[in-house]
Order: structure tokens, then sequence, then C-alpha cells
């Protein structure tokens, strides 16, 4: 509290710049402009893009990268976004507090709320989702038809409810019609339906069978209103059979969204096309649905081999006015997990309430003190949702001299390895719960509930906990017994076994005797005497270790080793590699002294404040390709063919200077209001603590006013 206090007297007493300088009447439209990214786009208008853009066309050749200027004030976008709170808001959120919301009103089945500005700003910043190897990237794909077996549409149903060969040909055929993404078609019924069906797939009705397989007009206060508005629309239009059902559903999204111009998963959730309907004609309300459905998307691209990779044109928006740093994620500001409570002796009957209010109706009671009940969310005015023993949810207000948390309650202890990729760790049973975390695949953690006793929206959750403490559920489909895998191995060392971030890197972290680990990859030649094999740890990290100090669970155990693994030193990570001198080029004017020697591994170069491109060609030959003369953080450089990146001390908005529009962005980043990259968060840790904080932005004011130096 008092670093926040600190923060904001500072940040009070620096003259105050703006960036959001010019506002559009929200009366005007402007037609977007799409063109073709080729490297080139206006750093000053557009911050924050270009680096992020130049990263996806490194990582990913094969793919197409189109911007579409949308001529669209930023502020005003999102404010016209959030419009609608109080009668039906324009974007939703399930399952989010705090930050995320505007209020405790509910909306459709109860479980949603109007999605907070903030909370917008956050989903729809598209720098904090341009990274290629993450499925978000691709709620910018476009959504044209590409040519693609039967055989693969096929593969792309797998583990379905509609898995079979006669509806991967439907779907092929129709997408082809109607020139869509036939990957898309896959999600998009996966996201209305579910893996399982849902009560909309088939209704019978007057002896007939009806499709609607997107949904189209299933919406009200319900199930059954909603099977009824989904039916009656699907007898207005005769769709009676799969085929019709899904010709229907492709031609409305055709017509009404894809050849309107709203052709990506973004799009279709926020209308920032201008045709004249500007951001009311939206498909969905639910501010996380295009990730989600992008999540959808890349599982069943990456089934066939080549189709990720050669396929996906994007089309990135960008808006007028944006901050310099990409909105950071709002704040929950509740507690969530699983907790045990109990009542205390000599009360009895306690109500379970269908709403966090007193005057909410009784669900279920508590009927005595022996029960436990399950607490998964908790809110600071005092409220309690709980799942009870028998799947029933509800709210109790938890009173100090009724109820009290209770220890831990385990019926097993089962080491267990995630077997999906971004496996989500929820607060509780159900697919409408938070989420945590998510976990990566082969990451390790420990089954405490296999009862099977929360068998909830299609899946059995078990409750599990993580090495770092944290707890939850995970659907049990996507874990396996370590017994099973034979890629677990437990680290073997008399003191500690150290965990690179490449196999001749630095040391990243320490793991003890007995950890459990999952090995990813195994090393085909040694380094320094050790064969060291790419593992993840049971909380997500991943690594380099040597091999010799791992011994496989299902395997025979080797004899301990005699000495201490790779001895270094405790604190100070291993020393790099000191580069061989190097000639230096003839009549070049610079100080060399002012340049760090470039990490190879990082591909990252430091400098000082006052660094210049001659400093830079003073210390280093054949140095080519420098984006900026200034060598501002993120600044790109060629030395000897390979790409570096310069980070300045203390420049964490890349323009070359350190002052103190720098400490302002420090300074806010501090009391989280923004967010920085992991490049900003080294070019802000101006004292090299490992932390960017106000201490930081002290420093880069001193610094300006010619008070102190600060070197890379």
């Amino acid at each position: 509290m008092r670093k926040k206090i600190l923060a904001s007297i500072l940040i009070m007493i620096i003259v105050f710049v703006g960036i959001n300088m010019i506002l559009i009447n929200s009366s005007v439209l402007a037609d977007s402009h799409r063109f073709d990214y080729n490297g080139e786009l206006n750093e000053g208008k557009y911050p924050g893009f270009k680096a992020k853009l130049d990263a996806i066309k490194r990582e990913r050749p094969g793919w197409k990268i189109r911007i579409m200027e949308t001529g669209l004030d930023w502020n005003e976008v999102i404010r016209r976004e959030g419009d609608g709170v109080g009668r039906s808001p324009r974007s939703l959120v399930q399952g989010k507090y705090g930050e995320w919301i505007v209020s405790n009103q509910t909306y459709d089945n109860g479980s949603w709320r109007a999605a907070s500005d903030k909370a917008i700003s956050y989903v729809m910043d598209p720098r904090n989702w341009l990274n290629p190897n993450n499925s978000s990237i691709l709620q910018f794909m476009q959504l044209s038809y590409f040519e693609v077996s039967d055989e693969n549409v096929k593969v792309a149903l797998k583990d379905t409810f509609f898995d079979n060969m006669d509806n991967a040909k439907i779907i092929n055929n129709v997408s082809r019609d109607y020139n869509i993404n036939v990957f898309f078609v896959v999600a998009r019924i996966i996201q209305e339906q579910g893996y399982k069906g849902s009560a909309t797939w088939k209704m019978d009705s007057d002896g007939k069978s009806y499709y609607n397989p997107f949904n189209i007009n299933a919406s009200g206060n319900g199930v059954s209103e909603i099977i009824k508005n989904a039916l009656q629309r699907a007898k207005d239009k005769g769709w009676d059979t799969f085929e019709k059902g899904l010709r229907g559903g492709i031609e409305k999204i055709g017509t009404d969204y894809i050849n309107e111009k709203q052709d990506t998963l973004y799009l279709q959730k926020f209308d920032v096309e201008s045709k004249g309907t500007l951001y009311s004609h939206q498909y969905m309300q639910n501010i996380d649905a295009p990730r989600t459905e992008a999540s959808i998307l890349k599982s069943k691209m990456d089934k066939i081999n080549g189709v990720l990779d050669n396929n996906v044109v994007l089309l990135i928006p960008v808006y007028n006015n944006m901050p310099a740093i990409p909105t950071a994620e709002p704040n929950g500001n509740i507690d969530i997990g699983p907790i045990n409570i109990q009542l205390k002796n000599n009360h009895t009957d306690w109500n379970v309430r269908e709403n966090a209010s007193i005057s909410s109706k009784s669900v279920a009671k508590v009927a005595n003190s022996s029960t436990i009940v399950l607490s998964i969310m908790r809110t600071n005015d005092g409220w309690h949702r709980v799942v009870l023993v028998d799947g029933t949810f509800g709210y109790i207000k938890f009173e100090n001299d009724v109820w009290e948390q209770v220890n831990d309650v385990k019926n097993t202890n089962e080491a267990m390895i995630v077997k999906g990729d971004d496996v989500a760790l929820r607060a509780g049973p159900g697919t409408n719960e938070p989420v945590i975390m998510r976990l990566s695949k082969n990451s390790i953690l420990t089954r405490v509930d296999n009862t099977s006793r929360y068998n909830i929206n299609g899946y059995i959750w078990d409750r599990v906990e993580l090495p770092n403490g944290k707890k939850g559920f995970v659907a049990r489909n996507f874990l396996e017994d370590t017994k099973k895998a034979n890629n677990i191995y437990r680290v073997k060392v008399n003191d500690y076994l150290i965990m690179r971030d490449a196999p001749n890197g630095q040391d990243i972290r320490h793991l003890g005797d007995g950890v459990l680990v999952t090995v990813l990859e195994r090393a085909n030649e040694k380094v320094n005497g050790y064969f060291r094999d790419k593992i993840i740890t049971a909380e997500g990290a991943v690594g380099y270790v040597a091999r010799d100090y791992l011994v496989n669970v299902n395997g025979e155990e080797k004899e301990e080793p005699k000495n201490k693994p790779e001895p270094q030193p405790s604190v100070q990570p291993a020393p790099q590699p000191v580069p061989q001198p190097e000639k230096k080029p003839e009549n070049v004017n610079g100080n060399s002294n002012l340049i760090d020697n470039k990490n190879d591994e990082k591909k990252i170069i430091r400098v000082s404040p006052e660094a210049k491109a001659d400093d830079l060609k003073k210390k280093y030959s054949n140095v080519k390709d420098i984006s900026n003369n200034d060598l501002g953080t993120g600044t790109t450089v060629k030395i000897d063919n390979k790409e570096y990146k310069i980070i300045k001390i203390g420049d964490v908005n890349g323009d070359g200077e350190t002052d103190e529009i720098d400490a302002i962005l420090i300074l806010r980043k501090s009391i989280d209001i923004i967010q920085f990259n992991n490049i900003q968060n080294e070019a802000a840790d101006v004292d090299k603590d490992g932390n960017s904080d106000e201490i930081d932005a002290l420093r880069i004011l001193r610094y300006t006013i010619g008070l102190n130096e600060i070197k890379y």
C-alpha cells in the first residue's frame, strides 16, 4: 500500500504527458482500410504492434498478415462496446468479478454480468494476443475456405458427438459452397453444441426431427425458452436434416457476417467495421468467445500436418489513440479456489441460497455440523459460493461465530500428469466455474479427491493440488496416472539439480531431491559432459537438466550419485561465454563502453541511455540493418547475420530516450494500471534487483536532472 501511495505522489508531481489527444465524434463513421503488412507500420500512430508482427513473420513464415485500419478512436470504441448496461449489455462475462464487471446484476441464466471498460479494453487490445504460438491469435484469422479433403475433415471431428464420414462430407461440401473455412465451421458447432451435443442439435416435434447446429435464435431466459426458440427457427426454415440446418446456419453467418466484412472471430464479436451498424451487429455477447473458439479452431487445424502452417491469413485491427502499453488483465478482486468450511456445533439447517442475498430463495440446507461444505469462491462482503456433496450449487453468508474453515479433506494422494494443452484449473467442478490458471501439457499435480461425486456438464471433476499449494478442479479426462506414463522422472541428487534455459544456458532454478518432472525431449549429444534433456516441472516451467540425475519413476532406480551435480554459485547465474575479440571497424566515431556484450542465447544487447548507433558500430564489426539509430528499446540490429534486440536501460517506451515519460510508465505499472512485456521489464529494471518499481522510476527522474548515472 505504501508503494502505491508513493507512486501516486510521484505521478502527481511529474508533468502529465497526455497520450490520448484526439477524440473522434461518435457520429462519424470512417471506412476501414485493409492492406498487407510487409514490415511497414507507423509505430508512432500504432505503438507496440510492429515488433509483435515482425516476430510472427519470423516464427510463422507461411502466414500472411493484413492490417485493418479501423479509423476509430480507441476510447470511443471501448465506451460503445460497453453500451447497454442495465438493459441488455453489449458485452458480458461469465464467472468473473472484481475489475471484470460493472456490477453484480446478472443476465440470462444468472451467471453472466456486464463487462467493465477495463475488461473490454483488455480483450479487445490485439497486442495482448499476438503470440504466434498461442491459440488466441487465431481470433484474427480470416475465415475463407481453403481446399481440404473429406478424410482430413473427418480427423477434425475426432472426439466429437458428430464424428462420422457422412457428416465430414456434408460439412466440407457446404463450407466449400459458401467459401467458409471448414475448421471454423467445426469449431462453431462445438462452440454452440459442446463436444457431447446439446438439446438443440436434434429436436423432435410433431413426429419429425429438426436441427439447429449453430443455435440460431436460441436465446431466452431458461433452458426451455431457449430450446423453444431454437426449435421454432428450425421449423420455420424447414431444417429437418443436419445438412439443411448446417446450410441454413452457414448461410446466415456468411450473408450476415463474413460477406459484411466481419470475417474473423474477433470482428464477429466486436463490430468495428463501419457499415452503419457500428458496434451493434455482433454474433455473441461473451467477450471471451473469440479466444475460446480460436482455441477449438487451432486444436482442429493442428490435427492435420501442414494445415496450420500454410493456410492462415491474419487481419489485425488497429485504432487511433491507443495507449502506449497494452491493456493489463483486470484484477478479479475475489478469492477463488476450493476450501473446506463447516458449521460449528449447535448450528443446523443453515440455508444455502440461490444467489448471494439473504432474500434469495433457499435451494438446500446444511443439516448438521459434521457436514463438510466446499467453498469455491469468496467475495469481500462475506458470501461464499459453495457446492454440496450432491452437486448442488448455492451461496452461504459466512459468519465467524457460525462457520469455520477446516483442514483439507483428502481421500487420495495420487501423482497425475496433465494430458491436454492449456487445460483449465477451475475454482469449482463445472465448465461455468472461474479459471484459476491454465495448466501446461505434461505438467504434474496431485489428485486429492477422486470420488467421482462431481459429475457436472458432461465431465467427472477431480479435485487437485499443485506443488505451489494452489487447489482446484480438473476434468478427469485430462488427467493420467503417472504410473502409466513412461516420461515421468524423479530428481535424484545429494544437494540440488540445476535447471537451465538452454542446454548451455543460464541457471534459472534449482530442483531438489525427489522432485517429479516430465521429460519432453531427450538430448542426442552432450554439452559440457552431460546429456541435457528438455523437461517441464509440475508448475509448468520448461528448461534443461543433466540426464544423469533423473530416475524414471516406473523403471529401476539407479544408484544415488556420489557427487553434487554441476557445482555452481547458489545465487549468481552461470557466467555467459565471453565473446572473442572482434575486429574494430576503421574510422568510426563512438563509445563502445556504452554497449554491453551481446547475449547470443537471448539475442539481446543491453545499452546505456546515451548509446547511439555509432557506439554499437564501434563495439562490433559487421553491424547491419539498425532499425532505429537512437537504439531505443526494441530496436533490431543484425551482427554477423544474427538479429538482436536492443534493451536501452530506462527506455521503456522505446523512443530512444530515458526520461520522465518512462518514469511515469514504470509508476503506472507499479500500481497495476498497466503491464509490461519481458523486454520492457528488463529496460525498466534500472537498479537490477529483478523488479521494475517506484525506485527505478526515481532513479530515472534523478538521471534526467543530472543527480545520478544509469549504466547497462
